[in-house]
């Protein structure tokens, strides 16, 4: 099975499951997927803004995968390049949401959208204001900055490609001027 892009929920869900139905999983092996790119869209807003071409996504893992699995799960568009090198807010484990869909290998979840919000922050590329913003719209703005202010610190780069992003984002939602900076107030 190749994949043909993922403009939805089920069609995420349908190459995971075909994934999940792998012959090459090793007996009783269990991983943990949190979709993170415009795969999450869907979750977020019903439906996507748009397709995507590959499912983005942390692979958490007790067990070694095979090569061979691997290589099924590159076939069927999963990537797990973002492992590592996104920036994601502190607790974003805890706050994950989890999909009810049954898997025999797989639990299958997306990031929090306040944190899938900022982990765009920290790429802000090509198609990530666009798809930042859609789901900006729909999360408290004010517990949005606070999540990016209270995660810059872990930022691996140059803190004003945060601000710049975050500049952009915070005028396409017409938050007040006020918002737009990212320095803390003298109280916090």
């Amino acid at each position: 099975m190749t994949h043909l892009g993922f403009p939805d929920q089920e069609a995420v869900l349908d190459a995971l499951r075909a994934w999940d139905a792998a012959e090459e999983w090793p007996s009783g092996a269990h991983a943990i997927i949190v979709l993170m790119g415009a795969s999450a869209l869907p979750f977020y807003l019903g439906r996507s803004a748009r397709s995507t071409e590959d499912i983005d996504a942390l692979l958490r893992t007790s067990d070694a995968l095979p090569d061979r699995l691997r290589q099924i799960a590159e076939r069927l568009g999963l990537s797990f390049r973002a492992e590592g090198v996104a920036w994601l807010p502190a607790g974003w484990e805890e706050r994950a949401r989890w999909s009810p869909a049954r898997f025999e290998h797989l639990t299958v979840g997306w990031l929090d959208p306040i944190d899938w919000i900022v982990s765009k922050l920290g790429r802000w590329q090509k198609q990530d204001p666009e798809d930042a913003l859609s789901v900006a719209r729909l999360v408290d703005a004010v517990e949005l900055r606070r999540r990016v202010l209270n995660a810059l610190p872990d930022y691996v780069g140059d803190p004003r490609w945060i601000a710049w992003a975050w500049r952009d984002l915070a005028e396409a939602l017409g938050l007040p001027q006020e918002m737009w900076r990212l320095d803390r107030p003298q109280d916090e």
